[in-house]
């Protein structure tokens, strides 16, 4: 019976979506959007670093009811934790930033999160939807939402690369260094610049989980019987 209630409510919820972005002309909404403050109870959204939205939203959800309604299915998808920035990218959606012109998530933000994303739906059957096609959503070079995952971690190269600089010339012109051996004075100032290398050449020096999700049938099996409530009906 669960699983029969689940089903009618998938229909119901890809109904809704589809009708949603083919009133939406391709996820371009109406010029009479107005702006409106993100409620506590939309909780995909609420507290996302900004406090209002425009409605109709990038799905031309018209009410709010219908934006948390919507919204609040994809909320276990986030339970999973499949991509660090796929709140970010739904927000962009559902409930966009309020300026004076519409900001569309980029399409490599798109592609990362769908990447990642649509292998733990694959498990339960339903495919990324339609409605999300990253073909719908602009190019990096374009005035968009990127990865702010991406975003963190140029940063942090930067400020490794900063310090493992700082790290080489507090040693070089330390007067110590002259007291050393040869070889532990070598091993000293390879160190600094092993990091200012690994930096420089943008390898990870903090791991971050944002590769494409690679599943197989005993991966799937243990995703789908985690529980917490988790159904497809809750992702589309």
């Amino acid at each position: 019976m669960e699983t029969r209630g689940s089903m009618e409510r998938l229909l119901l919820a890809l109904v809704g979506l589809c009708v949603s972005f083919q009133r939406a002309g391709a996820a371009f909404p109406r010029s009479s959007s107005r702006c409106t403050f993100i409620p506590r109870n939309m909780a995909l959204c609420y507290d996302i670093g900004y406090s209002e939205m425009r409605i109709p939203n990038l799905l031309e959800h018209e009410t709010m009811a219908e934006v948390i309604q919507q919204s609040s299915s994809w909320l276990p998808l986030l339970a999973r934790e499949c991509h660090p920035d796929a709140r970010v990218f739904l927000c962009s959606l559902f409930a966009p930033i309020c300026l004076d012109r519409i900001i569309y998530p980029c399409r490599s933000l798109c592609e990362s999160v769908r990447d990642s994303c649509a292998p733990i739906m694959a498990c339960y059957g339903y495919p990324w939807p339609q409605i999300l096609h990253c073909d719908n959503f602009p190019m990096d070079h374009s005035l968009c939402i990127s990865a702010i995952t991406d975003e963190m971690s140029t940063s942090r190269r930067s400020k490794s690369a900063f310090f493992s600089l700082l790290l080489l010339l507090l040693l070089l012109l330390s007067p110590t260094m002259s007291l050393l051996p040869l070889l532990p004075l070598v091993l000293l100032l390879l160190l600094p610049l092993l990091l200012l290398l690994l930096t420089l050449l943008g390898l990870p020096l903090h791991h971050t989980h944002t590769e494409p999700v690679m599943l197989t049938k005993a991966k799937c099996s243990s995703h789908v019987q985690m529980g917490g409530g988790f159904k497809p009906i809750d992702l589309l």
